[in-house]
């Protein structure tokens, strides 16, 4: 039972942080804070854009150079570098920077931090259920507390991908392709919520034992 345990427990941690990695390297791709390869020529605005096609759902081609074929190809999501900002915009994208430094720390901290601090929890969970106590109050706080950190992870996920969608808006309107807003994944959503109901089964639980023990 205790060597279950802990390969479950092992996955989970092994799943909760490359899905910390994924939603990091995310919000930094769409940021502009990539890592520079050495071609890699610099830009004023250097980000992804998910976008979809307007009319025609095959607007360019490409060649297949193993055939010599013209395909068809819609491009779903791009990488774009421009240098030259709309006029109405830039004045108000340089007011923004301290809050951009704000809110860039800020999902740091979450993406950084909450794996840590879910691992931890874990760690605490797992020893408290191996040593025989399942139904404690303790167990219930430490499930909130891994199910608030999933739900403030998919948040900041949240909160960053319309971040993005605006801003690329606001700087950029393409002839064949309208840029769409690609929402997170909702698996820390659902995963959040999953933590906070188990909290309150442990509750129920350890209310049924209470019982059973005040009645003997």
């Amino acid at each position: 039972m205790q060597k279950k345990i802990n390969i479950l427990a092992s996955l989970l941690v092994i799943a909760f942080i490359l899905g910390g990695l994924s939603t990091c390297t995310r919000g930094s791709f769409r940021s502009g804070w990539e890592s520079e390869r050495d071609d890699m020529p610099e830009f004023a605005v250097n980000t992804g854009l998910d976008i979809v096609a307007r009319d025609n759902f095959y607007p360019q081609t490409l060649v297949n150079t193993k055939t010599g074929e013209q395909m068809k190809v819609s491009a779903r999501s791009v990488m774009v570098g421009m240098n030259e900002m709309p006029d109405d915009v830039a004045p108000e994208s340089r007011g923004r920077e301290a809050l951009d430094i704000v809110w860039y720390i800020l999902m740091f901290i979450v993406c950084l931090g909450g794996p840590i601090a879910f691992v931890l929890l874990l760690f605490v969970l797992v020893t408290s259920i191996k040593s025989g106590g399942i139904f404690l109050k303790g167990n219930e706080k430490v499930l909130r507390w891994m199910g608030a950190i999933l739900l403030a992870w998919y948040a900041v996920d949240l909160i960053e991908s319309l971040r993005h969608y605006f801003f690329t808006k606001s700087l950029i309107a393409l002839e064949e392709y309208k840029i769409i807003f690609e929402a997170p994944s909702f698996y820390p959503l659902v995963a959040g919520f999953a933590f906070l109901l188990f909290a309150q089964i442990f509750a129920k639980g350890r209310k049924m034992e209470e019982d059973q023990e005040f009645m003997v």
